[in-house]
């Protein structure tokens, strides 16, 4: 049924049940004035009651069906208060599954592991959500308790090997060494209340990508997926060792209105800077993909216009670049199809100044899950992020590196403390090997910065 029929129908029936009470209060005038007004007053108010409560279902009604487009487009944190709202009034298990889902992709797991908590005591809880139990469970630190949810999901849905390497992360955590020792760390002082990553060292400070409030601006959207700014690139000076100025948005020629802009890497011969935008125009599907983009550099802070790498496809999202120290390849994550699942480390290989058609880096690196966020030291190690490999939970940091004929080694964990039960990403390590930067959840839910040191 079209909107237009479906709101006719809605005004028919208001206008009938209106008509019917309007006759029931009239045949009783007569008791009014028999009886005393007590009885028609008593019957008037039940039906408005009824009227009222009729327009306050379908308006929730209406208010659902929204939340339900917004749970498809993706658009988690318009979804959730609709949802919250609708479970106060009545636990339904369809409505609390998305929204539990809600919590995960918003990185909410306390408020998912509260309400799977019940949920999955339901008779017709769907078997993921045993699942996502489990994964809020590790998350929250509670290794033992999440292994039981793992395994119970696991006899329901033999076949899915994630569920194995969740199982032996449970088992093994502490078994997994530091990749450092003498290491130490601190928060830097300039994160936001948002999402801070990707630091990289450029001039007298770093770059790095954030989604910081930046106050009102003429047509300025937030992200449908956060409900907070859409990511940019910041710049920050650092003025003492331990003191950084106030960070300011950088190029304008690099960052776009009301589009994810970041993850930033800059050419090993600094000819230029790659990085990491949605594209302008939606695609077939209805979406702006995340692309990654190449910009030469005229000085130290001026920009040709961003042009798209030479296997750019708008069909499928290509993001965080990482260049070795030759410069001659390219690692990167992508959801193009040909992967294992989720996102995958993709290689590209620079010839003759143009970027070869994509291979994906095998199933010794990649999982089921996903592998994202690449960064390759000075010395040809690729650091990345994966939340497939065993480890503590979210996305931990690994290493891998090549052997003498070119294959890639299977990725360690880097241990603690750079990894924790939530997400660590984005990782820089210094030409000398003994400082750099990473990004991680660990405190507050959101992605902050931190300095490391090895003493």
């Amino acid at each position: 049924m079209d909107a237009k029929n479906n709101s006719n129908l809605i005004v028919s029936s208001f206008t009938s049940m209106l008509q019917v009470a309007l006759a029931l209060k009239f045949s009783y005038i007569r008791s009014v004035y028999q009886i005393g007004g007590y009885r028609a007053f008593s019957f008037i108010s039940l039906a408005l009651i009824v009227l009222l409560g009729w327009g306050e279902a379908t308006a929730q009604s209406k208010d659902l069906r929204k939340a339900d487009k917004w749970y498809k487009d993706r658009y988690f944190m318009k979804a959730i208060p609709v949802y919250e709202s609708a479970l106060r009034e009545k636990f339904r298990v369809g409505i609390a599954q998305k929204l539990a889902s809600c919590y995960r992709f918003t990185n909410h797991w306390i408020k998912a592991e509260a309400l799977l908590d019940s949920l999955v005591l339901e008779d017709k809880v769907g078997s993921d959500m045993l699942f996502l139990y489990g994964e809020a469970l590790m998350t929250n630190g509670r290794y033992d308790q999440a292994y039981t949810w793992f395994e119970k999901y696991g006899r329901l849905e033999p076949e899915d090997s994630l569920v194995q390497q969740r199982m032996l992360s449970c088992r093994i955590i502490d078994q997994i060494p530091p990749f450092f020792d003498r290491f130490d760390y601190r928060k830097l002082s300039f994160n936001s209340e948002g999402d801070d990553h990707a630091a990289i060292p450029w001039g007298e400070g770093i770059v790095f990508t954030s989604d910081r409030a930046r106050g009102t601006k003429l047509m300025k959207e937030k992200s449908n997926w956060t409900g907070r700014d859409f990511l940019q690139l910041y710049y920050v000076r650092q003025s003492a060792d331990t003191l950084w100025d106030i960070p300011e948005l950088w190029s304008g020629r690099l960052n776009a209105l009301n589009n994810n802009v970041g993850y930033a890497i800059p050419a090993p011969d600094s000819s230029g800077l790659y990085f990491t935008r949605n594209i302008p125009e939606p695609n077939e599907r209805g979406l702006q993909t995340l692309q990654i983009y190449f910009a030469e550099a005229n000085g130290s802070d001026r920009w040709s216009r961003p042009e798209l790498v030479d296997f750019a496809n708008p069909s499928f999202n290509y993001m965080h670049p990482a260049i070795s120290p030759d410069g001659k390849t390219m690692v990167f994550a992508s959801d193009r199809s040909g992967g294992s699942g989720g996102l995958d480390l993709w290689m590209a290989f620079l010839r003759n100044g143009r970027w070869s058609r994509p291979e994906n880096m095998g199933a010794i690196l990649n999982t089921p899950a996903h592998e994202a966020f690449p960064y390759f030291g000075s010395d040809g190690r690729l650091f990345f992020a994966s939340k497939g490999h065993p480890g503590f939970g979210g996305y931990d940091l690994f290493v891998s590196q090549q052997d003498a004929s070119g294959i890639w080694l299977p990725p360690v964990n880097m241990g603690r403390p750079i990894n924790s039960p939530l997400d660590d990403i984005t990782f820089y390590r210094s030409a000398d090997g003994n400082w750099g930067y990473f990004s991680s959840t660990r405190d507050g839910g959101d992605d902050d910065l931190y300095y490391w040191w090895r003493e």
